[in-house]
């Protein structure tokens, strides 16, 4: 028994951001026969006994079959981000298959999703014909200014009415973290529209700097987004901008979707 363990390797990257990687390297692991182990321990990411204080960032949303003590004690090789070569975070990857699948199928092999999150999907969902919209702007503008929608709120709900109307959608499910987009979508479909309770923020703020707004609001925020992407893999089709959030959606979804729209190209 060899273990992988594949260990952080921007710490400033979000949350879907690692969770790709991670899905990468995870192909990695199985590439070369070993049993991978996701070593996230926050804030210098090493292995450290003396420091109880430690938490390992991967385990605040989801299981892992071992634990350091059997890990550190067993043979293992540390990862060398290979995983990154697995996808390639600017391009429209519901149209690359072959990948997608792939790491469908490693997320599904490898993933374990805590109880407490996934006992939350929105069973509702699968009841309608439900097009998931994921809508992001606020602090992408300044991190991505090559693939940031800097649409108005006005221009994000007349391309998603426009798909909603001309393919019979019965429900919509809204993630986004933006509390004007929100409000209108709110407003606008009613009882049509579907979303969870979350942290949300005012255009052009970054969630990074709300760090003292709410206990825990780390975790919170990570598992929020993840309850978020669950419940978008369950629609009937996908309306997203390039992000690392709308990957992992689709990666989780697995080619199961109608359709998956850009909002770039409505």
């Amino acid at each position: 028994m060899k273990f992988f363990i594949i260990h952080e390797y921007n710490a400033t990257n979000g949350f879907f951001a690692k969770f790709n990687y991670i899905l990468g390297e995870l192909c990695v692991a199985d590439d070369k026969n070993l049993l991978p182990f996701i070593d996230y321990t926050t804030p210098t990411n090493i292995h450290d006994y003396t420091n109880t204080e430690v938490a390992n960032e991967w385990e605040y949303c989801f299981i892992q079959k071992y634990n350091y003590d059997f890990v550190y004690n067993s043979k293992y090789e540390k990862s060398e981000c290979t995983g990154k070569e697995w996808y390639d975070a600017h391009e429209k990857i519901f149209r690359n298959k072959e990948v997608t699948k792939k790491l469908h199928d490693t997320y599904l092999k490898h993933v374990i999703v805590k109880p407490e999150i996934f006992n939350k999907i929105n069973p509702e969902i699968k009841k309608y014909k439900t097009l998931g919209v994921h809508c992001r702007r606020s602090d992408m503008a300044g991190s991505h200014p090559d693939i940031a929608l800097n649409y108005s709120t006005d221009t994000f709900y007349q391309k998603v009415e426009k798909v909603f109307k001309d393919n019979n959608f019965e429900k919509i499910y809204l993630a986004t973290e933006e509390i004007e987009i929100f409000e209108v979508f709110k407003e606008r479909f009613g009882n049509k529209l579907f979303y969870e309770d979350c942290f949300r923020i005012k255009q052009n703020e970054s969630p990074v700097y709300k760090m003292d707004s709410r206990p825990l609001h780390r975790t919170l925020q990570q598992q929020e987004v993840l309850l978020d992407a669950l419940n978008l893999s369950k629609c009937d089709s996908f309306i997203c901008g390039i992000s690392s959030v709308s990957h992992a959606v689709i990666f989780i979804n697995g080619l199961k979707y109608k359709e998956v729209y850009y909002f770039d190209e409505i």
